[in-house]
């Protein structure tokens, strides 16, 4: 893992509402990845990336994280979207 995940990975734990730490910890295990997959179909799922809907097979436990995070996603959707924006604007920080 690069010194730049790294630093985006410490920002979500850090930085998570209550309300979004499903979302937090779905990014944080979307790092064991390429490109964040399971992260990238959650965002494909809620319409938040147009056209992501991610490319690769994901297993039980992270289907489970996805799960988790579309759960945090329809009892605060605007504060969830809030904090991917949030999220992204800092991977693109990174670098990522």
């Amino acid at each position: 893992m690069s010194e730049k995940e790294k630093g985006s990975l410490a920002w979500a734990s850090e930085s998570a509402p209550a309300s979004c730490e499903a979302v937090a910890d779905l990014y944080s295990w979307s790092s064991n990845f390429e490109k964040f997959e399971p992260f990238r179909q959650f965002l494909g799922l809620i319409g938040y990336l147009e056209g992501e809907s991610g490319e690769g097979f994901i297993g039980y436990l992270e289907l489970s994280k996805v799960a988790s995070a579309l759960h945090a996603y329809t009892e605060r959707p605007t504060e969830v979207k809030d904090f991917i924006s949030e999220l992204l604007e800092v991977e693109v920080e990174f670098g990522l």
